[in-house]
């Protein structure tokens, strides 16, 4: 806010608006995700995802830190190139799932993947591991 010249109290109502819609988003954004329906309401995801770039660079240049953007773009092009580019935002959920194995059991119930039963073996091995097992990747854990 100092390089743009923006002192802070003039800044906190726009702040709190922000803020006071975005907290009011989440009950819809916990439906999408429970349902797995991703409407594009802020527009498809392929769109966001082409202006990533230029967001992140635009802030950084304004010295305005981008470190959470960069950890969502890589999300959301795996997202579309995954096919899922008219889905909308909160479909990155799904890429968050994947990365921490987590499997969506009938019901909607989100829970983490089961730990193999089995002893870890020398690297190499096939059929036992100490990591959670993927759904793909279940029978040769077990």
């Amino acid at each position: 806010m100092d390089t743009e010249g923006i002192d802070v109290a003039s800044f906190t109502p726009l702040v709190t608006e922000v803020l006071t819609e975005m907290v009011g988003f989440l009950p819809e954004l916990a439906r999408e995700i429970d349902e797995a329906v991703y409407p594009p309401d802020l527009g498809p995801l392929r769109t966001q995802a082409a202006l990533m770039g230029d967001l992140i660079e635009n802030r950084e240049a304004r010295g305005v830190d981008a470190q959470g953007l960069r950890h969502v773009q890589p999300l959301m092009n795996r997202r579309v190139a995954s096919g899922h580019g008219e889905d909308g935002f909160s479909s990155l959920i799904e890429e968050i799932r994947r990365d921490h194995d987590y499997q969506r059991p009938a019901g909607g119930v989100n829970v983490q993947a089961p730990r193999c039963a089995n002893p870890p073996q020398p690297a190499g091995r096939r059929g036992r591991c100490d990591r959670p097992c993927s759904s793909r990747e279940g029978a040769r854990c077990a």
